[in-house]
């Protein structure tokens, strides 16, 4: 683990490419271990060849942590007073989550106090097409990325009710975007049901959802359907704090 950051550090200079050689003299190890740990990275998309064979440069993956990182640094302070409203509200477990790679990421929770509740940790990753959390993100995609989504990434069978059919997946994001939120039961997690509605600012920022979740035996079809309403309604406060902040309007 210390020696990929090691490898990943070695790029903080003024000297954007790096061969192998000049990788294991900043780092100390040995070109063997450093083309390893190269291969590694590359595979996770933190790491690109170059156009000049045999050098390498920092990749996306690592554009990606860092807009989550920016996205956290706005987006968890303005979103958590929503969150708290909603789990207090609700009294279920409130989720804020964006996506990062081709996965969704926990930013933020709030537990419900219920003994039998749903809980994320900070930080877990999920499926994206499995769940009302995931499918918003995805609705919030324009189309070059669904389809790349879509036609390279894994929609594995997690219970019988998650939908792995790329065209029954695009119908129901098409109904996502009609209807500004998502109720999903089961499909990640049997006996679980969520609701999710998305965020989105002005800026084009990666988008985030915020979720409602827990047992289907307390969020019944018309319990959630109650609170579709009141998620957008704190969806929309959020996305409108983020897009003031944006402009500069709020520093004194």
């Amino acid at each position: 683990m210390a020696r990929g950051l090691d490898v990943l550090e070695a790029f903080k200079s003024d000297q954007a490419e790096l061969s192998i050689p000049e990788i294991a003299r900043r780092t100390g190890l040995t070109t063997g271990t450093a083309y390893r740990y190269v291969a590694t990275l590359k595979s996770r998309g933190f790491i690109q060849e170059s156009r000049t064979r045999g050098r390498y440069h920092l990749g996306m993956g690592v554009l990606e942590l860092a807009r989550v990182v920016s996205l956290q640094v706005d987006l968890i302070p303005a979103s958590l007073p929503s969150m708290r409203h909603l789990a207090q509200e609700t009294k279920e477990t409130v989720l804020l989550a964006a996506i990062h790679q081709s996965k969704g990421i926990c930013l933020e929770r709030v537990e419900s106090r219920h003994a039998l509740r749903v809980t994320w940790e900070r930080g877990s990753t999920f499926h994206l097409h499995a769940g009302a959390t995931g499918k918003v993100l995805l609705a919030c995609l324009d189309e070059g990325k669904l389809s790349i989504f879509l036609d390279g990434g894994e929609l594995p069978q997690l219970t019988k009710k998650t939908v792995t059919d790329p065209r029954k997946l695009r119908e129901d994001l098409a109904l996502i975007q009609t209807r500004g939120f998502c109720i999903s039961e089961g499909e990640e997690t049997p006996g679980i049901r969520a609701i999710a509605a998305p965020v989105i600012d002005t800026r084009g920022d990666m988008p985030a959802s915020l979720t409602v979740g827990g047992p289907a035996q307390r969020l019944t079809k018309r319990i959630s359907n109650g609170i579709a309403g009141l998620l957008i309604e704190e969806a929309e406060r959020i996305s409108q704090g983020l897009s003031f902040r944006s402009t500069g309007q709020g520093d004194g």
